[in-house]
C-alpha cells in the first residue's frame, strides 16, 4: 500500500517554522488510504519507541551500581584457578559469591556480595592475580560482542589464547609435529588439491533434487583416506632432488672454497711483502741514529784537542 502512495505523490511542501511537511497526493488517492498509512507510521514509531525503551531500561540496569554487582576482571593468567583467584581478591578485602573462568582466556567473571564494593573494585587499580595486574570493567549482558575478532597462538596454533601462555611445545602449523619448524616444513610445498568433481565420485554423492546422503561413513572415511596419501606419495616423489641437481650443487660449492683459499693465499702474500717493508725501514732508522751519535763525538774530540 505504501508502494503504491508513494507513486500518486505530486510534491512536498514545508511550513513557515521548518517543523513539518506537507505531502501532496493526487486526486485518485481516497481517504481511507492515507489513514491506513498514517496508523501504519504510526504503530512503527511506537514500536522503535518500545525498543528504545527497553534499551534505555537496560543500560540503567548495568550502570546502576546498586542493582549490577557482576564485573569483568582482564588479564588474568590463564593459569590461575578459580579458587586462587577467589582467595586473592579475599585478601585484598572484597566479598565474592562465585567467580567463572571464560575458557582458556584471560578474562573472568566476578559475583560480588555486596553492590558497595563495585565502586571500590572499578577504582582499584593495583589488583594484582599472579604475576599479571588485572583491570575491573563493568559487565555488560546485553553487548554484542564482535565474533571476528580473536587470539591465536603461535606455538600450538589453537585459539583464545598467546604463546606466552601455551603450555605446550611449538609444534609445526602446515603438518602439526614437533620435531621441526614449520620454514623446514615438507607438507606445505606439497599441494593437495581435490577438484570437486573428484571428491564427489570419492565421497559417493549424487547430485539431484531430493540428495541422498553416503552409502557409509566407514568406507567414505576409508577411501578418502587411501586417496589423500597416494596424491601424498606422489607429490613427494616429484619434489626430491635428482643426481644431476646434486652434482651440480657440490660443484658449485667445490667452486667457491677454491676461490676463497686463492683469495686466502693473496692475503698472506701481501701481508709477507708489508712485514719486508716495516723492517727495511726499520734498519735504515738505526742506522741515520748511529751515524749521527758518530758526527757529534768526532766534533767533541777535535774541541778537547785545540784546547790541550
Amino acid at each position: 500500500n505504501n508502494s503504491q502512495l508513494s507513486r500518486n505523490v505530486i510534491a512536498h511542501t514545508l511550513s513557515e517554522n521548518l517543523k513539518t511537511i506537507y505531502v501532496h497526493f493526487s486526486v485518485n488517492v481516497n481517504a481511507q488510504q492515507l489513514r491506513r498509512a498514517s496508523q501504519e507510521n504510526q504503530a512503527t514509531d511506537q514500536r522503535q519507541n518500545y525498543v528504545d525503551e527497553i534499551k534505555k531500561c537496560q543500560q540503567q540496569e548495568i550502570y546502576n551500581l546498586e542493582l549490577n554487582k557482576i564485573v569483568l576482571l582482564k588479564n588474568v593468567p590463564v593459569q590461575e584457578s578459580e579458587k586462587e583467584i577467589k582467595e586473592t581478591l579475599e585478601e585484598y578485602g572484597y566479598s565474592v559469591e562465585q567467580v567463572k573462568r571464560f575458557n582458556k582466556m584471560p578474562m573472568i567473571m566476578i559475583t560480588l556480595s555486596k553492590a558497595e564494593e563495585m565502586m571500590k573494585i572499578l577504582q582499584d587499580k593495583n589488583i594484582q592475580i599472579g604475576y599479571s595486574m588485572a583491570q575491573a570493567v563493568i559487565f555488560d549482558k546485553n553487548r554484542s560482542r564482535p565474533k571476528h575478532h580473536f587470539k591465536q597462538c603461535r606455538n600450538c596454533h589453537k585459539l583464545n589464547h598467546i604463546a606466552k601462555n601455551a603450555q605446550k611445545r611449538k609444534i609445526c602449523k602446515y603438518c602439526g609435529l614437533k620435531n621441526h619448524e614449520a620454514s623446514k616444513c615438507r607438507t606445505r610445498m606439497i599441494q593437495v588439491d581435490i577438484d570437486v568433481y573428484c571428491a564427489r565420485i570419492i565421497i559417493q554423492v549424487i547430485l539431484c533434487n531430493k540428495g541422498e546422503y553416503f552409502h557409509t561413513k566407514e568406507s567414505f572415511i576409508s577411501k578418502l583416506k587411501r586417496d589423500m596419501k597416494i596424491r601424498l606419495i606422489s607429490n613427494f616423489t616429484l619434489i626430491q632432488t635428482t643426481p644431476v641437481q646434486k652434482t651440480q650443487n657440490n660443484r658449485k660449492d667445490a667452486d667457491e672454497i677454491s676461490s676463497l683459499k686463492r683469495e686466502i693465499e693473496e692475503m698472506k702474500a701481501a701481508f709477507k711483502e708489508i712485514t719486508k717493508l716495516v723492517q727495511s725501514f726499520k734498519a735504515m732508522m738505526q742506522m741515520g741514529v748511529g751515524n749521527r751519535l758518530r758526527d757529534e763525538v768526532n766534533i767533541l774530540n777535535t774541541g778537547m784537542d785545540m784546547n790541550i
